[in-house]
């Protein structure tokens, strides 16, 4: 059984200059409309379109999220700013973060059918790590670096022995390349690198 995820480093979600509206949508032939940088490539890999004739269904993606990414709302330019992106809200009209509203749009425009069970978050009181590999957008630590991308490989390595041992043969690692910071690239090139070396296949390199 061939099992789907997908590696990719989240973009903050784009506002207007005052930070109260959301950025104009684009609208990519074929995948629809996109509000965050990384939902189209999700959209490329799910959805049917001119280019891509394979459906993959997605099991689990994994990404590496700066704290403004995990703890700030769509619109905040600084911690304890009160601006909100109107938009980036929930059907409850709560506020939510970059990787909520994330989240939220792969939910609620049926791109992915369960979000929260593909994409979860560290449970500390579990002792749980999960999709989401927390990245420290400040540090010049080039040793912390290096430990994140460590740090991505042992998730991903420890979902694949979660599986039955029949199937940890079959996981293809997915990548989207288009987010996060200039040399985002390189550290997710070579979580690639580290996970071929463990026997798993590389699919679409977005």
């Amino acid at each position: 059984m061939q099992h789907n995820i997908m590696l990719l480093f989240l973009s903050d979600v784009k506002v207007t200059k005052d930070g109260k509206k959301l950025s104009e949508p684009a609208d990519y032939p074929g995948l629809g409309f996109t509000m965050t940088t990384n939902e189209s490539a999700v959209r490329y890999l799910v959805q049917k379109n001119a280019k891509n004739n394979d459906v993959i269904k997605l099991d689990k993606i994994f990404a590496f999220a700066t704290n403004k990414i995990r703890n700030m709302y769509v619109g905040q330019k600084f911690s304890g700013d009160e601006t909100r992106a109107a938009g980036a809200v929930d059907e409850q009209g709560n506020p939510l973060t970059h990787l909520d509203y994330f989240k939220y749009r792969l939910q609620s425009e049926n791109i992915l059918e369960d979000i929260e069970s593909s994409m979860t978050e560290d449970d500390a009181e579990k002792g749980i790590n999960g999709t989401v590999c927390p990245f420290n957008e400040d540090s010049t630590d080039v040793k912390k670096t290096m430990m994140t991308i460590v740090w991505m490989a042992n998730r991903i390595q420890a979902y694949i022995q979660s599986l039955p041992q029949k199937e940890q043969s079959e996981v293809f690692l997915h990548a989207d390349l288009t987010g996060g910071f200039r040399h985002a690239s390189m550290m997710m090139l070579a979580v690639m690198r580290l996970m071929q070396y463990q026997g798993v296949k590389i699919g679409h390199v977005l």
